[in-house]
């Protein structure tokens, strides 16, 4: 067998589409270490800065000590806890839902709620830049399945009334690589003359928007009961590991029965799910992190419009600089490395060809003179 991965490896490295992963010694949302030097980073999901949060390294070393280190097994066989059932209900609770389940990962929560929920018969519907995670639960579906325009309202309704079978639509409420916010609001609109099951991805909003941090669909008042459910990540403004499935006791219920990525997953190990408890209470009641990371937010924007880049008028902490090829993004991408500054190109297939940028993920860490520093580094 010779499936020549030697030459594919060479094409991708002619196209400029060659992937390396970087060591770091250490890190947080706004600092990394790497060979032993420190760099100003951009580059992280941590977006309130509570990976560092000593509160969750205390409650993880107690759990640690108490609990130890991994789970042993998968939820249904004996790794689940009394923490893991703690957080579930903590995780209902902050959202307003009846229940919620934990998975590993988020991929492995889109991938497994997505394929549960969905029958041969339906007809599943996601926005052009929806996350992989949910590309991958759709494509592992038996349901058909089609990818409307990025936030076309239109089109998303012309495939609704085209369709005669039950529907799925699956959306992130942040789109992770352009910024901008799912137009919930509309959707549910749509909802209302034709019914049919939705499913909300607030992987990066969680912590940030509506109240207390409950995320896009509390801030727009979208009602729980009239969704399938909500998926998010513990690994991004919480700043742990994770990820949850939340929604109607049935629908949860239905997919613990058959979520295949669910039920053959080991659990995650409890001192992790007890920092995440504590995270989550801290999350809910410090509001000045989410009120730093606005005022970022709006510095940042108008440093946008001073130097005259295209950001793709994203108004959240995902702020992408859009440079277009491949080459050129990656030429910059080092020329701030040179310069202290660790934000790496973002390429096919994560955005489509021709669509390169650095993606400016903000947190709470950073200060103004951060931002500053980033723009006048920049050499195109």
């Amino acid at each position: 067998m010779n499936k020549n991965f030697e030459k594919k490896l060479q094409d991708l490295k002619k196209e400029n589409l060659f992937r390396q992963r970087v060591l770091k010694e250490s890190g947080s949302s706004s600092k990394i270490i790497i060979d032993g030097k420190k760099y100003l980073s951009f580059a992280s999901n941590d977006y309130l800065g509570m990976s560092n949060n000593y509160e969750l390294q205390e409650a993880l070393s107690e759990s640690c000590k108490k609990n130890g280190l991994g789970s042993g097994s998968s939820p249904l066989i004996s790794g689940y806890s009394e923490s893991h059932k703690e957080l579930e209900c903590l995780i209902s609770e902050f959202l307003g839902t009846q229940s919620t389940i934990i998975f590993s990962s988020g991929y492995q929560t889109n991938v497994g709620v997505i394929k549960s929920i969905s029958e041969s018969t339906d007809h599943i519907l996601i926005d052009k830049l929806d996350h992989a995670s949910i590309v991958d639960g759709t494509l592992f579906s038996k349901a058909k399945f089609k990818r409307y325009s990025h936030n076309n309202i239109s089109d998303l309704n012309e495939k609704v009334n085209e369709s005669d079978k039950d529907i799925i639509v699956c959306v992130d409420s942040l789109f992770s690589m352009d910024g901008d916010f799912a137009k919930l609001n509309e959707i549910q609109k749509i909802k209302k003359d034709k019914d049919f099951y939705l499913l909300v991805d607030e992987a990066h909003a969680l912590g940030v928007y509506g109240s207390g941090g409950r995320g896009l669909c509390n801030e727009m008042n979208i009602p729980m009961n009239e969704m399938v459910g909500i998926t998010g990540t513990f690994g991004k403004s919480f700043g742990t590991f994770g990820a949850f499935f939340s929604g109607s006791q049935d629908v949860v219920n239905f997919v613990l029965q058959n979520s295949r990525s669910y039920i053959y997953s080991t659990s995650l190990p409890r001192p992790i799910i007890d920092a995440t408890i504590k995270s989550i209470n801290i999350v809910m009641k410090e509001n000045w992190r989410r009120e730093k990371l606005f005022e970022l937010i709006e510095y940042f924007k108008k440093s946008v419009k001073q130097y005259g880049l295209n950001n793709l008028n994203s108004d959240s902490h995902v702020q992408p600089l859009v440079i277009g090829d491949e080459r050129e993004c990656i030429n910059l991408s080092e020329s701030l490395y040179n310069d202290g500054i660790f934000i790496p190109a973002i390429r096919y297939p994560t955005v489509e060809k021709g669509q390169s940028r650095l993606r400016i993920s903000l947190s709470s860490e950073h200060e103004k003179h951060h931002i500053d520093h980033l723009f006048k580094n920049l050499k195109f």
